[in-house]
């Protein structure tokens, strides 16, 4: 039962994770960063919010084909701080600003369609890049 869980929840963070992927790279656009240095960005989230999860999925059915009776532990000082941490830390970053990226995304339609592409949008823009730049 408990692999459900684990499955709805790293479902939640793939969508999660590239619907901000996405949206900091349309920021770092609009700042004018250079197009490589928004695919390294993009890399980089990428590879803190998937490698632990895919890490410890591998070893699972490693250690499941292999016929062993444990699995191999990432407990330890150094793989906490090189995977945990990253992991746990980039999880928050996300989930903390996903509400906030799609009440900008909301009221970015709700301005749009009630007055077009005015002034208003300008300020609404500068209200999407915020959460994810700061």
């Amino acid at each position: 039962m408990w692999f459900l869980f684990v499955g709805v929840g790293l479902l939640l963070l793939t969508i999660s994770g590239l619907y901000v992927r996405r949206r900091l790279a349309q920021a770092l656009a609009q700042l004018g960063v250079r197009e490589r240095t928004i695919r390294i960005v993009r890399w980089v989230s990428a590879w803190l919010l998937w490698a632990y999860p895919l890490l410890l999925i591998v070893t699972i059915f490693g250690s499941i084909a292999l016929g062993r009776s444990t699995i191999p532990r990432y407990d330890g000082r150094l793989a906490s701080m090189l995977l945990g941490l990253p992991f746990i830390l980039t999880v928050l970053v996300v989930l903390q600003s996903v509400p906030w990226l799609l009440a900008a995304d909301l009221a970015h339609l709700v301005v749009r369609r009630r007055r077009g592409a005015g002034p208003l949008d300008v300020l609404v823009h500068a209200a999407e890049v915020a959460p994810v730049v700061g």
